[in-house]
């Protein structure tokens, strides 16, 4: 069995795995063929056939990545304190099952683990609470696991504390996995500088299946060791573990501080946030330049001598694009630079427009428009959790400010009670920046928000003129209306059933909603840590109506983004603080005016397209892949549309109903309307176009 493709055994468990359903029929076939050449039995009952999700010792294991089983987690919830060692070891073995899930989980555990020692009274202290309750939330918030790719580089996060040592291995921004242990007595004795040198050599021999081999970039918030790992001349346990590292060469050491190595430093000094929060992808100018080198179409350019509209800058192809000097960015990173300008909390899972724009802030490459068009039309997410505009339309009366500040508008949203305890989300937005200003609150109370108009608003960006909102009971009070009287804000009231007046913050709160329940994955009660992200993906993103983003509008220069290194293509000109200050009373009346100007254009565009209410008619084949409309859906974040479904027959002529069933199911038929219906785009292996490596 062990030659078998694609299948993988564990005693008598077996799980065969594939990239597409005809290869995953063929991979079945090969299964069942060789279990009868041998004579063995399979019971039927017992079997899962053709699962986009499936239990596997233990675990959950999906397209997605691995995670945990919540089935048997959901006990830790009301796992009560161990009363003795017995109980105290059934509880550390279980957590330890999930070790891979858990970022320092020895150093965590520290005070449990004390509580075992020989001769050591079992008594249990404040410590040893904390450490049990702060286990317990780990285990019921367990992360998706990324599967490995070999021909991506890893990063290499690790830490040491007094205690312990931690480690995580990481591609693209997501964890593959984690690593921990506890020091022991004559580990303790190091300086903190061996400490965080044998995090590295340790951290390495426990993720040696990923690493040997491969490139990769280990991140430490000890500033000294990457001078430490390059001495000429070292001495004791030091010279043997760098005489460990040369085995892995090539690598890098970048230095990190504390709170930007958020893998492998302790959680508790920044709050739960994940490597998929900030997703920085460190890549340096010698990494770009060898990927050029190995890209075809680069080699073809740079054998013929670089010429228009190509040019040769800072040892990389570039292309001068719109006034900037962008470098040619290789096939080997192009499916990077789409999860980070799409798919990540900064990405924020935006439309096609405001993806491109993103990708145009870091480079360029042949025919990147359709690539990005591929990539969100085939964003598993996108296309579960959007809205498809296709409902009636409500009448515009579009609103339209005359400088900066002037018009705020302000919406609540309800959602499920996180972590914190918040269960509403109270969303700002300024008329002419688009600039989106989003707290999270446990009650919606008056005072919260008259405190977060006051806290959020007014001494960060000053008194509005105007303040839009709907007249729900919180925002007609008396003490709301009385705080905007003294402050000399006018009022403006829209219908909560029916906003026609603009909606434009109600549909502000709809996107949030969407990319929200995008990047949440399986613990919804995690929104209010996420939505930071998301809100900087929108303020940094281009929109249609103003031509800028309204980082830009509202500052007067583009955000630099956590995308790809700064390649220092072009070198930015500096200005002294006076010279900055002249520059932005020149630049920013400017940006304003072409922002009302074009937010003028897109409401005339608007409104004429108003009454084109008439739809193309959507009609689909028999065997196409389908999602259909979930009509079950609570508020946020279940899936607006569930599948894939299959087509299986077309019940009228006119095309507007279908009999489908599921992809995994072939029993469980529908017949639905296709007004319920649209199509699923199933992301295949080339998502870069074939264009792109041949231009």
């Amino acid at each position: 069995m062990k030659d078998l493709p694609n299948a993988v055994f564990f005693c008598d468990d077996a799980c065969i795995f594939s990239k597409t359903l005809e290869d995953h029929k063929k991979d079945v076939e090969r299964f069942l063929e060789r279990l009868d050449r041998y004579n063995l039995k399979i019971n039927p009952k017992k079997c899962q056939w053709f699962q986009e999700e499936v239990k596997f010792l233990g675990f959950l294991v999906s397209s997605e990545g691995i995670r945990s089983n919540p089935d048997k987690v959901k006990v830790v919830k009301d796992w009560q304190p161990p009363v003795n060692k017995k109980g105290l070891l059934r509880f550390l073995g279980f957590a330890v099952f999930y070790h891979r899930f858990i970022d320092s989980l020895s150093t965590k555990a520290k005070p449990l683990y004390d509580l075992l020692k020989k001769d050591t009274e079992y008594v249990w202290s404040k410590e040893a609470q904390q450490a049990f309750d702060r286990i317990k939330q780990e285990l019921v918030s367990l992360p998706t696991l990324a599967y490995p790719n070999p021909r991506l580089p890893y990063d290499l996060h690790c830490d040491a504390s007094d205690v312990g040592l931690g480690a995580c291995v990481v591609q693209q921004g997501r964890p593959i996995a984690y690593a921990s242990r506890t020091l022991n007595s004559a580990e303790c004795n190091y300086t903190t500088t061996e400490k965080e040198c044998l995090a590295v050599v340790w951290s390495l021999k426990q993720f040696h299946p990923y690493l040997y081999g491969s490139k990769f970039t280990i991140y430490t918030d000890h500033a000294a060791l990457k001078s430490i790992l390059g001495t000429k001349t070292p001495k004791g346990r030091l010279a043997r573990w760098i005489m460990d590292l040369q085995d892995y060469q090539p690598y890098e050491v970048i230095h990190k501080k504390g709170i930007l190595n958020v893998d492998a430093d302790a959680l508790s000094r920044i709050a739960d946030v994940n490597a998929q929060d900030f997703n920085i992808q460190d890549i340096t100018l010698q990494m770009f330049q060898d990927l050029q080198k190995a890209d075809p179409t680069i080699k073809f350019i740079l054998r013929g001598g670089v010429q228009k509209p190509y040019v040769w800058h800072n040892g990389l192809v570039c292309v001068q694009e719109t006034g900037k000097l962008l470098p040619f960015v290789p096939v080997g990173l192009i499916e990077q630079v789409l999860v980070h300008v799409h798919s990540t909390n900064t990405g924020g899972h935006f439309g096609v427009d405001k993806t491109l724009d993103k990708v145009k802030e870091i480079g360029w490459w042949p025919n990147m428009r359709e690539d990005v068009e591929v990539w969100v039309r085939s964003c598993e997410g996108c296309q579960r959790f959007k809205v498809r505009n296709d409902s009636q339309r409500h009448p515009m009366k579009p609103i339209t400010p005359n400088f900066v500040g002037e018009v705020w508008a302000t919406d609540i949203a309800v959602f499920p009670e996180s972590h914190g305890g918040e269960r509403y989300l109270l969303v700002n937005m300024e008329y002419l920046t688009k600039w989106v200003v989003a707290v999270p609150l446990k009650s919606f109370e008056t005072s919260s928000i008259a405190q977060v108009l006051l806290y959020e608003v007014i001494l960060k960006f000053g008194l509005p003129a105007r303040l839009i909102s709907d007249n729900g009971t919180n925002y007609i009070s008396e003490a709301m209306n009385m705080i905007c009287s003294r402050l000399g804000i006018s009022r403006a009231l829209t219908s909560v059933e029916h906003p026609q007046s603009d909606g434009l913050v109600e549909r502000m709160n709809r996107t949030l909603k969407t990319s929200l329940s995008i990047v949440v994955g399986s613990d919804v009660r995690t929104w209010s840590k996420h939505l930071p992200f998301v809100v900087f993906a929108y303020n940094t993103a281009r929109q249609a109506s103003t031509k800028f983003s309204p980082f830009e509008i509202m500052f007067g220069r583009k955000a630099v983004l956590p995308l790809l290194p700064r390649l220092e293509v072009f070198n930015p000109k500096k200005y002294a603080a006076q010279q900055w200050g002249e520059f932005l009373n020149e630049e920013i009346p400017i940006i304003h005016a072409k922002a009302l100007e074009n937010i003028k254009k897109a409401q005339e565009q608007q409104s004429k397209q108003y009454d084109k209410k008439a739809k193309s008619s959507v009609k689909f084949k028999i065997g196409d892949l389908v999602l259909r409309k979930n009509h079950k859906m609570m508020s946020f974040p279940k899936e607006r549309w569930t599948g894939p479904w299959i087509v299986l027959e077309i019940i009228n002529k006119a095309g507007t109903a279908y009999k489908i069933c599921k992809a995994e199911d072939s029993k469980a038929v529908s017949t639905v309307n296709v007004v319920d219906l649209r199509l699923f785009v199933r992301r295949g292996n080339g998502v870069v176009s074939a264009a792109t490596g041949s231009s």
